[in-house]
């Protein structure tokens, strides 16, 4: 009840003009992407595009618990052909976050082997389950688990996974910006919970690879959860512009626009947030050109075609160390 106060609120902020920062719209988007996830039942994903994508997730998730029942976990779960390649990223990010939040839980209790151990067990089990091109899909809600569930854990997760192999630390610390956004503690958006998760994404990870990784989680999650109302990310961008690294923004935000469009395609909301036109004022349609509209569509004519082909789409999921370059 509380959460469709929220929503309903929300509504009537937009149409009383009364919401200028976005803030009640940011929070019912957070609220309805959380519902969506969390109501998900087999086979009857929502009928609304934007719904759905968060419904797919959860099913995705769900899919993974069901299939974990006994007391070895499973292999082959998105393998085999069965799941329509439209929902396979969901799908991938939905199983990840099932299986980071299980082997969180068992690492907690006394007989667990330790850290390491339950880090190597969730690499094996996304080599195991994930299609082929989409393990740094499911790899990536490593990030975004142990930030909200356990974040005291995230230096030694870090260590570790540079002892089992570096290429595996883009994806988390991808993961950790996503779970900035999310973040319980900071579940109100506004300006002050805007340039906490940004200091944050600049301040946990121990180096220029991580910090770029977390901030384009950050904004890939801020993007795709407000795709329908692009001025809440213009807000964002224009607030933050000189401490935001741009090459790490713009790979959020067009890594966040061909996941909507692989699951998604061209639908109105996606159309319209694409023709979007940001306030003049301020720098904002420089801004918005350089961080958005060029990558994207960059992205969406290049990047995305290339990936489909070569079967690369888990690299939606990190900025890899090239891209990682200081702000021009």
């Amino acid at each position: 009840m509380a959460l469709a106060m929220v929503q309903r609120s929300a509504a009537g902020c937009d149409a009383l003009g009364a919401d200028g920062d976005g803030v009640f719209r940011e929070l019912a988007n957070k609220v309805e992407a959380f519902q969506q996830f969390r109501q998900a039942e087999p086979g009857d994903p929502s009928r609304d595009p934007y719904q759905a994508l968060w419904s797919f997730e959860g099913l995705g998730y769900a899919h993974a618990e069901r299939a974990w029942t006994g007391p070895r976990p499973p292999r082959g779960l998105l393998v085999a052909p069965g799941v329509p390649r439209h929902l396979q990223i969901p799908f991938h990010t939905g199983m990840g976050l099932c299986f980071a939040t299980r082997l969180l839980t068992l690492w907690r209790e006394p007989r667990a082997a330790g850290w390491r151990g339950a880090l190597e067990e969730f690499l094996d089990l996304c080599a195991a389950n994930a299609s082929p091109g989409l393990e740094e899909a499911a790899r990536e809600a490593l990030g975004l688990a142990v930030r909200n569930l356990h974040p005291d854990l995230m230096t030694a997760t870090d260590r570790q996974l540079r002892e089992i192999g570096e290429e595996r630390v883009g994806s988390f610390w991808h993961g950790v910006g996503r779970g900035l956004y999310f973040s319980p503690t900071r579940a109100v958006p506004s300006r002050e919970s805007w340039a906490w998760a940004l200091a944050e994404a600049r301040s946990e990870p121990p180096d220029e690879l991580g910090q770029w990784n977390a901030v384009a989680g950050l904004v890939w999650a801020m993007t795709l959860v407000n795709l329908r109302h692009p001025r809440i990310l213009e807000g964002f961008l224009r607030g933050h512009v000189d401490r935001l690294p741009a090459r790490a923004a713009a790979h959020g935000v067009a890594s966040a626009v061909q996941v909507w469009f692989d699951v998604l395609g061209m639908d109105r909301a996606l159309a319209a947030f694409l023709e979007h036109r940001p306030d003049p004022a301020g720098g904002g349609e420089r801004i918005w050109e350089e961080m958005v509209r060029i990558p994207c569509a960059e992205a969406l004519e290049r990047t995305y075609p290339v990936l489909l082909r070569e079967n690369r789409l888990g690299d939606l999921f990190l900025l890899p160390r090239t891209g990682a370059a200081r702000r021009a």
